[in-house]
């Protein structure tokens, strides 16, 4: 290659290398620019141990807040201090905004697009330890489509963006929280006694065969104390329900496990005889929904200040064990399945050491 026509290259090749440059500052010059500049850095907006918590808010902005104070591990309602609150509920709560970290920093000032106005979800929090009580306010935004990030502002009004972990915990109302019965919680169908059915008006029935008390229990399920009508119910109210000492009802009786602990230290489980009853009150007619109507019966259980309903066929259902009788006169031989569940026990039993 002549030297001309090396010049003629390299005159080229720099003309192409300059434009390019330019092509670059152009570029730089008219790039649109960062909607939300941020400090990626992680920033621990809340650690604290969710034991200390000892007040607990949320609701949403600009409407009704849910307020709840714990003291010696206990959850109460303020508001309504009869109000029976559910405790597992609430420490679930505390452990979800006891430790919130941010992704992100927001530089710069709040705007309508992140989330953070009226019907915004807002926690309040207090904790407090020796001596010291620390509180938090937080607001959860929207959700940023583009990084699956959460816009969230503290009580200084500063703006991160965080993982959301709170706004399906805190979506919850004040019924959610109540605390219901689960009397059924400790029942071992291979340790039923007998199911008692009485009707208040003088007729009763005590089943005792396997098939019998299985499927009455079965049945039970209808009253699982989740439908619930008033909390806090005095007996003068109870009565006004329609649910008395002489009301029917019916008795689960059966043998709860229970742990003990000989002289020697030596640790082993017994059975012990237990029983509660679903005590029934007053037929009721509502309208549903549909505005179609439909049949309940008021009811609670042993030591409960709540009122239930349950639909009248359930109720209908297990008064008809009223009737009831074993298909056969034959006494049920003891197995090692029911562990002579079929059997009301004696002393002497409720004390035997069924397991280790």
């Amino acid at each position: 290659m002549s030297a001309k026509k090396k010049r003629v290259v390299a005159l080229v090749s720099l003309v192409v290398v300059l434009a390019a440059a330019i092509g670059v500052l152009v570029w730089l010059k008219n790039r649109p620019e960062e909607v939300e500049p941020y400090v990626s850095t992680s920033t621990a907006l809340v650690a604290e141990d969710s034991m200390t918590i000892t007040k607990l808010a949320f609701g949403k902005v600009g409407g009704e807040e849910l307020e709840f104070t714990r003291s010696d591990y206990t959850w109460s309602y303020p508001k309504d201090p009869s109000f029976p609150v559910n405790g597992t509920i609430l420490d679930e709560m505390a452990g979800a905004v006891s430790s919130v970290v941010a992704s992100r920093a927001i530089d710069g000032d709040e705007k309508d697009d992140y989330g953070l106005g009226d019907g915004a979800l807002c926690i309040k929090a207090e904790f407090e330890a020796d001596g010291e009580t620390k509180s938090y306010e937080l607001t959860v935004g929207a959700l940023n489509s583009f990084n699956s990030s959460t816009y969230i502002k503290t009580a200084d009004k500063k703006i991160y963006m965080f993982t959301d972990s709170l706004t399906e915990q805190f979506s919850k109302e004040l019924n959610d929280l109540i605390r219901l019965d689960d009397p059924e919680a400790t029942v071992d169908t291979n340790y039923l006694v007998a199911l008692d059915v009485s009707d208040g008006a003088g007729r009763e029935n005590s089943i005792t065969d396997t098939a019998g008390m299985r499927e009455l229990f079965s049945q039970s399920d209808a009253y699982e104390c989740l439908d619930w009508v008033e909390y806090a119910v005095t007996p003068e109210r109870f009565a006004e329900y329609g649910i008395t000492p002489d009301s029917g009802r019916l008795v689960i009786r059966y043998k709860a496990a229970k742990a003990v602990t000989d002289e020697n230290g030596a640790d082993s489980t017994i059975r012990v005889e237990e029983e509660y009853e679903i005590i029934f009150g007053d037929k009721v007619t509502e309208d549903g929904e549909d505005g179609e109507s439909a049949e309940y019966v008021y009811y609670t259980v042993t030591g409960s200040t709540i009122v239930y309903k349950a639909p009248i066929s359930d109720y209908e259902a297990t008064m008809a064990y009223l009737d009831y009788a074993p298909e056969t006169e034959t006494e049920t031989e003891e197995t090692p399945e029911t562990d002579g569940a079929t059997e009301a026990s004696s002393e002497s039993e409720t004390d035997e050491a069924v397991s280790d």
